[in-house]
């Protein structure tokens, strides 16, 4: 007789690529490695999921966006 293969399933370990916002702990160290606060991490987790690859890019293109916002500002004002 033969016998059937069991999958295995991984127990106990978290998915380091998933952010899981419902542990405090997991919110702490994405906002310090992200450079944001805990609610711009909040905001990027509900606009691309919670992949921390997709969350990484989300963040900085909204930084390159607002630094470009702040660069277009300070030539305005030294125009004027």
């Amino acid at each position: 007789m033969a016998k059937a293969k069991r999958k295995k399933k991984r127990k106990g370990r978290a998915d380091r690529r998933l952010i899981a916002l419902s542990q405090a702990y997991e919110v702490r160290y994405w906002s310090k490695k992200f450079k944001v606060t805990p609610a711009r991490l909040k905001a990027a987790v509900k606009a691309v999921g919670r992949s921390a690859k997709k969350v990484e890019a989300y963040i900085a293109a909204s930084k390159k966006k607002k630094k470009k916002k702040k660069k277009k500002a300070k030539s305005k004002k030294k125009r004027l």
